[in-house]
């Protein structure tokens, strides 16, 4: 129902098919009716590429502005042009996967849970695990509870991605993925880390640059039953596998053969020596390379990026439109890591996961220390109190903290040892 006068509809089905616009002019009390063929002008699964998003929320508020179900959240999904969802849900909530939840032709879609065990640390998607083999409770009372959580997850056939590590920015002493600065201090992080902006791609170079192999992913956290919210597919995850199948998706994420993007028609698939995203090719110092790049765009290219170590070493500038091939040779002596990063000058972007170069006789990377510290009055919900607290986490590797002392106008205020046990107030 809408008003008499001039309306305008434009329905469209994912990056995959071009969005349709009509205009139409309405009359009072008379029904319109308009049918619209939307024409798919490319195809990721046909190379092997499946499309989906790991954390879509069918309500994650205890009160809905919008009626929701299970089939309603695979209708955005299907409509979005998703072949994967996993619907994230809170523990407190879960029982067995709802009734609801059918497979549909071409969308493979489950329940799984984010966990969420304390402030301070982050959330973790866990696609690939079901509800029943996780108890959230069994990390809360850990400071860093990443390193029993890969275990617990991959053992149940699971994989595991820091989710919104940097936003939203209001809720990042909460929400944010401080533990996984520890993660990466102590050589193992999660298999794949959202991305959704440039400060959490910096974030995730981050952890990369201190020797850690990880994926990159994305992701909405859509809440459907809001007026307001991302819908599934916004940002989107590409894994590489043989079939829609959940275990070979969860192995894709693993072995991070996947791509991430914001939702455009804008794809990347890149090659090292023939060899697929996550790979880790060990030739000699100075041996020769050769990077295969194919951007397609659904408009034009602004530049693809070859990044190495976080850093751009080759910019291709406005390489065109459509389907683009791209060859890159060169030669590495050290250990480093690359990936690819297309830009559209509509704005889309897509990001490659890293591969890995590590020749014989590279030296290990060095050691590494951490102190995270924030302190303040405030509630996860910006409601400012009297009452102050302080969090510190420190952390090494390759040695043994000894002591850490909090200081107040340069005296101990506290002071903690490895001794006492680690504390959560």
């Amino acid at each position: 129902e809408v008003p008499a006068g001039e309306l305008s509809i434009q329905v469209s089905s994912g990056p995959e098919y071009r969005p349709l616009k009509k205009s139409l002019r309405v009359r009072a009390g008379e029904e319109s009716r308009c049918t619209f063929r939307l024409r798919r002008w490319y195809s990721t699964a046909r190379k092997g590429w499946y499309a989906g998003d790991n954390h879509v929320h069918t309500q994650h508020d205890p009160t809905a502005s919008v009626r929701t179900d299970h089939a309603y959240t695979l209708l955005q999904a299907r409509g979005g042009g998703l072949h994967f969802l996993t619907i994230a849900r809170k523990l407190a909530k879960a029982n067995s996967a709802p009734r609801d939840l059918r497979p549909r032709k071409g969308l493979l879609a489950s329940c799984s849970p984010e966990l969420m065990v304390g402030p301070f640390v982050g959330h973790f998607n866990v696609p690939g695990i079901p509800e029943s083999a996780i108890d959230a409770g069994d990390f809360k009372n850990l400071v860093h509870p990443g390193q029993r959580i890969f275990d617990h997850v991959h053992r149940h056939g699971g994989a595991v991605s820091y989710t919104h590590p940097l936003s939203p920015i209001h809720l990042l002493h909460w929400m944010g993925a401080t533990g996984a600065l520890s993660d990466a201090v102590l050589g193992r992080c999660a298999d794949a880390m959202d991305v959704r902006n440039r400060e959490e791609e910096m974030f995730w170079y981050s952890l990369l640059g201190l020797g850690n192999r990880i994926a990159v992913s994305s992701s909405t956290d859509s809440a459907l039953e809001r007026l307001n919210t991302h819908s599934p597919g916004d940002f989107r995850l590409y894994v590489q596998s043989p079939r829609l199948r959940l275990s070979d998706l969860v192995a894709g994420i693993r072995h991070g053969r996947t791509f991430a993007t914001n939702g455009g028609p804008l794809f990347v698939f890149a090659t090292l020596d023939e060899r697929p995203p996550g790979s880790v090719l060990t030739g000699g110092p100075g041996a020769p390379h050769r990077f295969s790049i194919e951007a397609v765009c659904d408009g034009r290219l602004k530049q693809v990026d070859l990044v190495r170590n976080g850093v751009v070493v080759k910019r291709f500038r406005d390489p065109g439109r459509g389907r683009i091939r791209l060859f890159h040779n060169f030669r590495e002596s050290g250990r480093a890591w690359y990936a690819v990063r297309a830009e559209s000058h509509a704005g889309h972007w897509a990001h490659s996961s890293p591969f890995y170069l590590d020749p014989p006789g590279a030296p290990p990377p060095p050691p590494a220390g951490l102190v995270v510290f924030a302190i303040g009055n405030f509630s996860r919900r910006l409601r400012v109190t009297p009452h102050f607290f302080a969090h510190l986490s420190s952390t090494v590797s390759q040695s043994t903290i000894t002591r850490v002392d909090l200081l107040r106008d340069g005296t101990v205020a506290w002071s903690g040892t490895p001794l006492s046990g680690n504390r959560l107030a």
